[in-house]
């Protein structure tokens, strides 16, 4: 019996042990669920359920033939939404719209600010994100680029590192006549001056000034709208271009004409091995400027001319080119490069753009433009290095042009260790592609066919015969699909985009930051612009350079494209 008692306590005592073991551990398990609160990044659980983001953009242009470019707001829209869907916002509480002209998207923000705003309690609107994309003048030329790029400064004295006297102007505080006073209700919307009512330009609008003052009208609607969104508490996120009178709590700087330029022209300079040109064997370059031509069918390219505020293509590509001339001005001067057109000398400048300057408001117009520079009186092709084209619908004349003028080969044999076969090896996964350095041109005197003793003792065919027509390399801009299997095949070396998913997610994280009302200058892709207004914060991506080495890695693993839209 005692026994039995015994074996009962012991049973008794072990459940006791264990249960208490039990509880220890889930108290343990329990604490180990426990975030600190110290490590815990902005996510989603601390997004309010009623955090709101309201995009507003561009319609995309309209594309011409197959030249779409992946550059577009389509392709940047989504990522973004997906961005924030992933840092915890409700899909339903993202909205988007798109709008054609600067009048519907003023309107339309101040619609929102109106029905979402003036009702909303200061908590409400401080979990609201405003993110604009404003609507600007351009032209065909500047719209090759994509859909989103930075229009250049009306200043000619193009700018250096995101700061100058327009830069300043248009991050400035607006006139107080314009913005209400300062005791006003924010979240009363209605116009407190007469900037937003259509009598303020009647007597310029009888002038003919109608279309220039409703865009202006519209621009301090724009303006006004966001400013009495800010006072209410929201955020406001501008991108790519600045809003005359915003001073925005964060800017998305997209690629502008010195960014697009810069990186053409470096990576002429790597691919030609720049650095290893002498002036005995220098590497022959032209430089294609896209701009629209007026009604005449005549370019400002004159050399006293220079580009009014309404010539925004000519005002690209003068700051185009002061990027491009930082690069390759050093090694035009020394004698390692040369044009062959002879547009380009040792003592060019940077003022020199106007030369350059070719009417891309057609293929055709193009094609006849590069044959100039590349045939000589008696209309036989000159050895050629390298081409920057600027975008991709230029490169798409230049490479039927060079096929055209009988040039052979592709960029792969400027890099004999790279083949056709390497290149589609590498896009599709099943080998690295290392690229070597440049040889020296076929007619450099490398070898004795080009040498010049061999060209003297030669007829007519046998110099003709003698220049070396071998395809040079070929830059661009903006990823355009009927381009993709050229640079698959070599015919063109590469072209850039904007780095779409990376940009998405920096805006992403940054709207998560002003919704709970952490700072947003601690990320990485955060710089400070500093203008007459203040400081403004700026996110600013990379653009991604594209070869055939990387397009699978940069466009095909991530879903911008697929394997058929690369000709494979």
């Amino acid at each position: 019996m005692s026994s039995c008692i015994a074996r009962y306590l012991t049973r008794l005592l072990a459940t006791v042990v264990t249960v208490g073991l039990l509880f220890g551990l889930g108290g343990c398990f329990g604490q180990s669920r426990q975030p600190d609160a110290g490590s815990v990044k902005t996510a989603t659980q601390q997004i309010p359920a009623d955090s709101s983001v309201a995009v507003f953009t561009p319609s995309d242009g309209i594309s011409i033939s197959q030249h779409t470019p992946l550059n577009k707001w389509t392709k940047l829209v989504p990522r973004l939404t997906k961005a924030m869907v992933a840092e915890g916002f409700r899909p339903k509480n993202i909205s988007h719209r798109s709008d054609g002209d600067l009048k519907s998207q003023s309107n339309a923000i101040q619609d929102f600010v109106v029905s979402k705003l003036s009702s909303a309690t200061a908590t409400q609107a401080r979990r609201t994100t405003l993110i604009v994309a404003p609507i600007i003048e351009t032209d065909a030329a500047c719209r090759q680029y994509g859909d989103y790029f930075t229009a250049p400064s009306q200043d000619t004295k193009a700018k250096d590192g995101g700061t100058d006297a327009t830069t300043s102007s248009e991050f400035s505080q607006s006139d107080p006549a314009n913005d209400g006073k300062a005791g006003d209700n924010p979240h009363d919307t209605s116009p407190k001056s007469g900037s937003d009512r259509p009598s303020d330009t009647s007597d310029d609008m009888s002038k003919g000034g109608a279309s220039k003052d409703t865009d202006q009208q519209s621009t301090r609607r724009l303006a006004k709208s966001l400013r009495l969104a800010q006072r209410a508490g929201a955020h406001v996120v501008v991108l790519s271009n600045p809003i005359d009178g915003v001073k925005p709590d964060a800017f998305v700087d997209l690629s502008d004409a010195k960014t697009i330029g810069r990186m053409q022209a470096m990576q002429l300079t790597t691919k030609l091995a720049l650095d290893k040109a002498t002036s005995n064997h220098p590497k022959a370059i032209e430089i294609l400027l896209p701009a629209e031509s007026d009604d005449t069918g005549v370019l400002s390219n004159k050399q006293d001319d220079s580009p009014s505020e309404s010539d925004i293509s000519h005002r690209f590509s003068q700051e185009a080119f002061s990027a491009i001339w930082e690069v390759l001005g050093p090694y035009f001067k020394d004698g390692r490069a040369i044009s062959p057109s002879g547009l380009l000398t040792g003592s060019s400048t940077k003022d020199d753009w106007k030369h350059l300057v070719v009417d891309a408001s057609k293929t055709s117009q193009i094609r006849s433009a590069l044959d100039g520079r590349l045939t000589d009186s008696k209309e036989e092709a000159k050895h050629v290095d390298g081409i920057i084209a600027m975008n991709d619908f230029v490169s798409s004349a230049v490479v039927d042009e060079l096929s055209s003028l009988k040039y052979t080969g592709s960029s792969a044999d400027i890099n004999p260790d790279i083949t056709v076969s390497g290149i589609v090896g590498s896009i599709t996964g099943r080998r690295e592609v290392n690229r070597q350095a440049v040889p020296a041109p076929k007619g450099s005197g490398a070898d004795s066919n080009g040498s010049k003793d061999a060209g003297e003792k030669a007829g007519k065919d046998s110099e003709k015969n003698a220049v070396d027509l071998s395809w040079p390399i070929v830059t661009g801009y903006g990823g355009y699909m009927d381009m993709l299997p050229h640079i698959v095949d070599g015919a063109q070396w590469m072209t850039g985009l904007e780095n779409i998913d990376k940009i998405g997610q920096d805006i992403a994280q940054v709207v998560v930051n002003l919704t709970v009302g952490e700072p947003i200058d601690s990320f990485p892709f955060i710089s400070t612009t500093t203008t007459a207004a203040g400081k403004v914060l700026t996110i600013r991506e990379e653009l991604i350079a594209i070869s055939a080495s990387n397009l699978k890695s940069t466009l095909i693993d991530p879903g911008y494209i697929s394997l058929a839209d690369a000709g494979l």
